[in-house]
Formats: structure tokens, sequence, C-alpha cells
């Protein structure tokens, strides 16, 4: 939260790096792995023209609330699901 100072930065940065997820017209949570502070939850979305997407959620625990540490978007071939 502190690297995007407010709502309005961090929604031009979805919607500039990930417009399947600013307008994604489905999404289905596939694959959850644990991992050393967190856990990777891999997401299939739908973007607006009919292209499906597959992101990957590195989700860490903070404060007591788990919160996204990072996302990568994934071709279908670099996991099974």
């Amino acid at each position: 939260q502190g690297l995007f100072h407010s709502s309005d930065n961090f929604g031009r940065m979805v919607r500039q790096g990930y417009p399947m997820v600013w307008r994604s017209q489905y999404v289905r949570f596939l694959e959850l792995s644990q991992k050393s502070g967190g856990f990777d939850q891999v997401v299939r979305m739908k973007d607006p023209t009919g292209t499906v997407h597959f992101l990957r959620y590195a989700m860490q625990l903070v404060n007591g609330e788990w919160r996204i540490n990072g996302v990568e978007v994934l071709k279908a071939s670099d996991f099974s699901a």
C-alpha cells in the first residue's frame, strides 16, 4: 500500500499493467501452494475479448491480514491445473 501512496495510483497500475484483472469476465481459483512466508495462488481469468489468462499471486501474511506480495502472468504450460 505504501508503494502506490493512494488507491487511485494502485488502480491506475492495475488498469495499465493487468487489464485482464481490471475488466475480467470471470475468475476461477486454481492451484494453491504453500511456500516459505505465505502461499502462491494460481488464478484463471477471462478478459472482455474472451482471452484466458493465468496469474500467480504471491500471498503474504502481514499484521494478521493476507496481502498480495506480487503477481506473475503465466503461460498455460507453466503449471498444471
